[in-house]
């Protein structure tokens, strides 16, 4: 509306000044009309040099993690401009950061078997002492809270030679991540002595893998009890430890055989 009056004013006050003009060229004389115009002329460019028109709002921007709000601010009072608030909402898109890990080698999975410290003190892998009455099926309920993992502990709890332990009062074994899959300490037997792993080749056998390494078939079951697994067994019902069965590209561990 302010707008209007001004244009206004300012086109009433050159028509009337081009009135003014053309009435004294033509009569050659000052006459009441010349008067009037003239009067007109001065009264326009009085409004229109006195309108002052109202300073555009101000943007303040308010920024969220979801949206930037937009409010104009009026910063002057005026009874002609309305309060306007108007909300913008711009959507951010979620983008997904993906990391890939990259795989773990052989020294940083065996690092996962080392014994942090106590069961009593820290989380897995940790070190257990072991007294009368324990069995793997038991301290498998106990620190996974299911028997049939028992085989895990059974694995990795291995002596100098490579050799399977069984338990006895005292013993200090070790109780690893149940959801790692961590690999046994040992070199391939093609860069060390045992014990070491053994790559299984097709139509091998516990006896041919014994006369390989010790040049007898004599230790067929000093190797079969290094491979050897805990598996629950209908008949009779309970964990059984039988000997793994070989299977190519999977590998055996080779003991080390004391004679």
């Amino acid at each position: 509306m302010g707008n209007f009056i001004f244009w206004v004013s300012v086109i009433f006050s050159i028509a009337m000044f081009g009135f003014f003009l053309y009435d004294i060229r033509r009569s050659k004389q000052f006459t009441k009309a010349d008067a009037l115009a003239l009067l007109a002329v001065c009264t326009g460019i009085a409004v229109s040099s006195n309108y002052t028109p109202p300073d555009k709002p101000q943007l303040t921007l308010q920024a969220t993690s979801t949206a930037i709000i937009i409010t104009p601010i009026p910063s002057v009072t005026a009874p002609f401009l309305p309060t306007i608030t108007a909300t913008t909402t711009i959507l951010t898109p979620t983008v997904a950061t993906v990391i890939q890990q990259a795989p773990k080698t052989n020294y940083e999975l065996f690092v996962e078997t080392e014994s942090q410290g106590s069961c009593l003190e820290v989380s897995y892998p940790c070190t257990y002492t072991v007294v009368r009455g324990d069995f793997y099926e038991e301290l498998a309920r106990n620190f996974y809270e299911d028997g049939f993992l028992a085989n895990k502990i059974y694995y990795f709890n291995r002596d100098d030679n490579g050799l399977l332990q069984t338990l006895h009062p005292g013993q200090q074994i070790l109780i690893p991540n149940p959801d790692a899959m961590p690999i046994l300490p040992y070199f391939p037997c093609e860069d060390g002595m045992p014990p070491c792993m053994h790559s299984i080749q097709s139509n091998e056998s516990y006896g041919s893998i014994s006369q390989f390494y010790f040049g007898t078939t004599l230790n067929i079951d000093a190797i079969r009890g290094a491979n050897s697994a805990m598996v629950f067994e209908l008949e009779p019902p309970g964990m059984q430890v039988l000997p793994k069965e070989l299977q190519p590209g999977d590998t055996l561990v080779i003991p080390r055989i004391e004679n």
